[in-house]
């Protein structure tokens, strides 16, 4: 029989992100069924937990549909049931997987016994989002670690594989190494948020399939996968603009090198300009992480890059927009950067009504069950009405073992590992061309295959895509210095 012979009401379902302090929010679903025949009673009864966490999925469409054409809108774990309308109906209450986040860690840990954690710290949350000590939950699950210091979350409630994708195109290597020695227990999502997510600028997220994942705010880049646009065609009513005054940031302080009671070291940043133009933002940004000391890293170079986004993303501060869509646009996730047209809505940089094609950022939406509707909040990017390029990656060879096969860093070959046979030339360690164009068929571990260099390549050797002409569609999303017909240069596509 079909579910919605069932389904008596539903309610709940909304998520919401604030980007700058790497926190995340996101309701659970009620949802209630008529005990039809008592089909819902010896559901429940033929359970061994009375389907106590068991997973449910939530697909929605509209009537005509087929079932397989609904969209999966939502997955999470049964945590209550109890029944209404006098016996007649159940009502379910169903959360994310993020309700693992809410038990401790380093429960074991004391002054005396600490508990010391260090590496790239988006390793170190892998380690601690699936840790049960027994070696048998993934990749990031150590036997030889302690099974009261992880969260042990079933590494299928999460996206490990873009979460891989983040460390190593932004965070690769030891350049924002982490170090802990951990006396006390800590909620998990409160230690990954205030020690990880926000010191890096990223934030977490819950996708459809109820799987946890992070995201770093950056620009719309042309080879960043296709997003829902939100036009006219899809907006419902009138959206609201809010000028956000209040998220204006003229102070940052960091806070590192703990000493086991306090912070030693101590960095503000003060955007004088903006005080002189604008008035003193409402609150300081505090970015404090245990896990940083001056010895491990460039604190400095970590604090400028890191000032540096915050006060281009909050001086000035950046429009709001509140508003009321189809259902259709619910596949638009948490977090995305998507393209908004609205002929409603003043233009407040050209006084004239009308915005087009403003990248803005989904920091909240929720679902109007009744209405079939999703709302939206979305927060400008600051980022131009054009798109974005990233420039195209290079190598730097650590050894040469043939013509055809060479090493390099785990970071530089991360790099590559995502690109199908791409076109490369090689380059000397001054810059100037070996070979002009030959294609990587293979990259295994830091070893890099391809076809015949002509000559083994040595170390200081640098690996860059061939001229633009020679490069794969999938490269050529990539910036490229490219020489015009006058010999001047442009930056493609």
């Amino acid at each position: 029989m079909p579910v919605y012979e069932y389904l008596k009401s539903i309610s709940g379902l909304s998520q919401k992100i604030t980007p700058q302090e790497g926190r995340a929010s996101i309701s659970g679903v009620t949802f209630e069924l008529v005990d039809v025949d008592g089909y819902v009673s010896s559901m429940i009864a033929g359970d061994d937990t009375n389907l106590h966490r068991k997973k449910v999925q939530i697909d929605a469409g509209y009537l005509g549909l087929d079932g397989d054409d609904f969209t999966t809108v939502f997955t999470g774990y049964i945590t209550g049931i109890k029944t209404g309308r006098g016996g007649k109906t159940f009502v379910f209450n169903v959360t994310d997987s993020t309700k693992w986040g809410q038990n401790k860690i380093f429960r074991s840990a004391t002054s005396s016994s600490p508990i010391v954690r260090a590496g790239n710290p988006l390793t170190l949350m892998l380690e601690l989002l699936t840790g049960t000590g027994l070696g048998t939950n993934g990749d990031y699950d150590f036997a030889t670690h302690g099974a009261d210091e992880g969260l042990g979350m079933d590494e299928d409630l999460i996206n490990v594989a873009e979460i891989e994708s983040v460390r190593d195109t932004y965070f690769s290597g030891n350049t924002y190494y982490m170090s802990f020695s951990i006396t006390g227990s800590e909620v998990g999502r409160d230690f990954i948020s205030r020690e990880i997510l926000k010191p890096l600028n990223l934030y977490p997220y819950t996708d459809g399939q109820g799987r946890f994942s992070v995201r770093v705010i950056k620009p719309p880049t042309v080879s960043t996968a296709e997003v829902q646009s939100i036009t006219d065609e899809h907006i419902i009513g009138v959206p609201t603009i809010d000028l956000n005054f209040e998220e204006l940031v003229t102070l940052i302080e960091f806070s590192y090198d703990w000493d086991g009671s306090e912070f030693d070291s101590k960095a503000y940043y003060y955007d004088s300009d903006a005080v002189a133009s604008r008035g003193v933002g409402k609150k300081a940004i505090a970015i404090n992480s245990k896990g940083w000391k001056t010895g491990s890293v460039d604190m400095n170079l970590i604090m400028e890059s890191r000032k540096s986004s915050i006060f281009a993303r909050y001086n000035p501060p950046p429009l709001k927009i509140s508003l009321k869509t189809t259902f259709d646009r619910w596949l638009t996730e948490i977090g995305d950067l998507v393209p908004v047209t609205c002929a409603l809505v003043p233009n407040v940089e050209t006084g004239t009504m009308g915005i087009t094609a403003r990248e803005m950022e989904v920091i909240s939406k929720s679902v109007d069950w009744t209405r079939g509707a999703v709302n939206f909040v979305l927060l400008d990017t600051g980022f131009s009405r054009d798109s974005y390029s990233s420039i195209s990656p290079i190598m730097t060879v650590t050894s040469g073992t043939s013509a055809t096969e060479f090493e390099v860093s785990t970071a530089d070959a991360a790099l590559y590992s995502g690109f199908t046979n791409p076109e490369i030339q090689l380059l000397d360690s001054m810059g100037r061309q070996k070979v002009a164009a030959v294609t990587i068929t293979d990259i295994s571990g830091t070893t890099v295959t391809c076809d015949s260099l002509g000559s083994t390549p040595v170390a200081g050797d640098i690996v860059q895509f061939a001229n633009y002409g020679s490069c794969t569609t999938e490269q050529k999303n990539y910036g490229f210095l490219s020489p015009t017909a006058e010999d001047e240069y442009l930056i493609v596509p």
